[in-house]
């Protein structure tokens, strides 16, 4: 299946054009927190910014990744992990930059994933056989992002794992103070 997500709404496009739209993506006006509203339905995403380091896998960053319903219910979470080469358990903290963080653990509707940034703008989420189940693509000058998924997923958690996406590119940003 295809889609396109413009301007923080996601349509349906499998050959053809635009579809209706599936859900929004709306931000919120401080923080890292973002809106998806989807059939009518409300979600939040954050990120719990301190996770205890015996909840975490070794290679991990110290912060969680969440999608909830308005109930409260996680139905999408993710623990940023660093990229090969650059743990700072295993390496020791960079004098001149933050450790990159390239790829993060999904678990959603009782499965796993990986999340992996292919470069710039650019993702692939990929279940623990290797079979990829979804991809991100910017389109350059056009705008927007491609996502063809090889598996069917609620609009909530196209936006959501968009919304990850986000979240790994502002891990690997040069913080000024």
């Amino acid at each position: 299946m295809n889609f396109l997500l413009k301007s923080g709404t996601l349509y349906w496009t499998d050959g053809g054009p635009y579809g209706p739209a599936l859900a929004d993506i709306r931000n919120r006006l401080c923080g890292s927190e973002k809106q998806i509203i989807a059939g009518g339905e409300q979600f939040l995403s954050k990120i719990r910014m301190e996770v205890p380091p015996e909840e975490l896998p070794p290679g991990s960053c110290p912060k969680q990744y969440l999608l909830k319903n308005s109930e409260g219910e996680v139905l999408l979470s993710g623990i940023p992990r660093y990229a090969d080469g650059d743990d700072p358990s295993v390496v020791g903290w960079p004098i001149y930059r933050m450790p990159r963080v390239n790829s993060a653990e999904l678990l959603f509707q009782g499965r796993s994933g990986l999340l992996q940034m292919i470069n710039s703008q650019n993702y692939r989420l990929t279940a623990p056989s290797g079979k990829e189940m979804l991809t991100l693509l910017h389109r350059g000058i056009i705008g927007g992002w491609s996502l063809e998924t090889a598996e069917e997923f609620s609009p909530e958690l196209l936006c959501g794992i968009f919304i990850f996406c986000r979240y790994i590119e502002q891990e690997n940003e040069f913080t000024t103070v």
